[in-house]
């Protein structure tokens, strides 16, 4: 045991000559193992290690490109929607400026025909009435003539 203790001295005094052992190291830095020959094992981690940071790329490519793709998507049904929504006000619109047409077609032709018709009507009325009472006065001025062609015929033969 001595044997082994004093070779474990000789080496950190070497080692403290060569600059690789001080009391400041020992205590912050960890030893390393010395290199050593790559087992199957080895190998076999490290295959490990690359497939699972290619599988996590492969994850985060597939994640972007779905995100894309919905945006996508979704861009083109807000499109289609505003479409049908721009040709709906469109349709819409056409349809208001051939009602205004109608109506001022309507308004300027029918109405105006209608309320030539409506004058014609009250005019016509307000000439019957006049008529009736011409007629009326035509009747009693002749009842009258003949009244007064009556008396003169009988004051011409009660003179005769």
């Amino acid at each position: 045991m001595l044997s082994e203790e004093s070779s474990i001295l000789l080496e950190i005094q070497e080692l403290q000559r060569k600059g690789l052992w001080s009391k400041s190291n020992v205590a912050n830095k960890r030893f390393l193992e010395p290199p050593r020959i790559k087992s199957h094992w080895d190998f076999v981690l490290s295959e490990m290690m690359w497939y699972q940071e290619d599988m996590m790329k492969e994850q985060k490519a597939k994640i972007l490109n779905a995100k894309r793709i919905s945006q996508k998507i979704q861009h083109q049904h807000y499109s289609s929607v505003s479409k049908e929504n721009k040709k709906r006000k469109e349709d819409e619109l056409q349809i208001r400026k051939i009602a205004s047409k109608m109506s001022k077609m309507i308004q300027k032709e029918f109405w105006t025909k209608v309320s030539k018709i409506v004058e014609f009507k009250h005019q016509s009325k307000i000439q019957e009435t006049i008529d009736k009472s011409l007629a009326r006065k035509r009747e009693h001025l002749v009842k009258h003539t003949e009244n007064i062609s009556k008396m003169l015929s009988k004051e011409l033969e009660v003179k005769i």
